[in-house]
């Protein structure tokens, strides 16, 4: 069995969410739903990796993911489970990026794909027929472009880069719109707000996360906590929360309008960075992946 991680939690004055996380990874097995013995009764096979969350005054609690209400299924929807993947279409070579793709978003509409790339550019692509076609290439940083993202309505992109430059651009014209005041060092990520006026980028060297007014572009608040490169930004779907990963190990979630301080920190590795985030549309599940590849489940509460 694999002990289990700990995790801590920094106490919130005001109401915010909390995780429960359990993990699948190359040495791990799913975790098999919770599981109360009965005289004569045999446990499960499956071990269940949790993390026990430490907070003040309950008691410390976990869930396993495997326990997890299944998703509903929209009337009209296929109830089987996936099971393979076609490819439909690929970008063609000489409209393609000329360097690494760094960054992918999609709109919420499923119309509009991003991608930002070491090339320097931005690529809008049209992407509701299954083909993709390039709408757009958006030129104007001058390094690597490390992060890209598209506002709710589909009307704005924001991008940032190595150059320190944080970026907003006309996603149907690709014209560039506003750039923020030179930043410290680079943009690692950005994401907007679920309702578009606000957009939170992420700074390295001081790994701090500036959360500002779209229209004004005023710098709001400044978050701080992480002490390595953060990785990823994720809204809730009310826009109360933020979340963020590291590279120095952790997930925290900010209360967007609280103070500087984290509502809560998961220790995960003291030696490996999470370099991914992914949210339920819901806001119920959280998945995060390791620098080992390890893919772990979060209940956000």
């Amino acid at each position: 069995m694999v002990p289990s991680q700990a995790v801590t939690q920094t106490p919130a004055a005001t109401a915010g969410a909390s995780v429960v996380a359990t993990s699948t990874g190359p040495t791990t097995e799913l975790a098999a739903p919770a599981f109360s013995p009965t005289p004569g009764a045999t446990a499960p096979a499956a071990t269940a990796v949790s993390s026990t969350l430490a907070a003040s005054p309950a008691t410390p609690t976990f869930t396993a993911a495997a326990s997890l209400p299944l998703p509903t299924v929209k009337p009209g929807l296929s109830h089987a489970p996936a099971k393979s993947l076609k490819l439909l279409s690929s970008t063609p070579p000489q409209t393609g990026h000329t360097n690494t793709i760094n960054r992918l978003a999609i709109s919420k509409d499923g119309k509009l794909l991003t991608s930002a790339s070491d090339d320097r550019t931005v690529k809008l692509w049209d992407i509701q027929q299954g083909i993709p076609k390039l709408r757009s290439t958006l030129i104007g940083h001058l390094s690597f472009v490390l992060s890209v993202a598209i506002s709710p309505d589909g009307k704005l992109v924001a991008s940032g880069g190595e150059d320190k430059l944080l970026k907003i651009w006309d996603a149907a014209s690709g014209k560039e719109l506003k750039t923020f005041p030179e930043q410290e060092e680079g943009v690692g990520a950005v994401a907007f707000s679920p309702d578009g006026k606000f957009l939170a980028s992420a700074h390295a060297i001081p790994d701090e996360i500036h959360l500002s007014d779209v229209s004004s572009m005023k710098q709001l608040k400044t978050f701080k906590g992480h002490t390595s490169l953060i990785t990823a930004l994720i809204y809730s779907p009310n826009g109360k929360s933020l979340f963020s990963a590291s590279q120095d190990g952790t997930i925290k979630i900010w209360n967007v309008a609280g103070g500087e301080e984290a509502i809560y920190t998961s220790e995960l590795s003291q030696t490996l960075g999470v370099h991914g985030l992914a949210l339920s549309p819901d806001g119920k599940l959280l998945a995060s992946v390791q620098n080992n590849d390890a893919l772990k489940f979060w209940q956000v509460e």
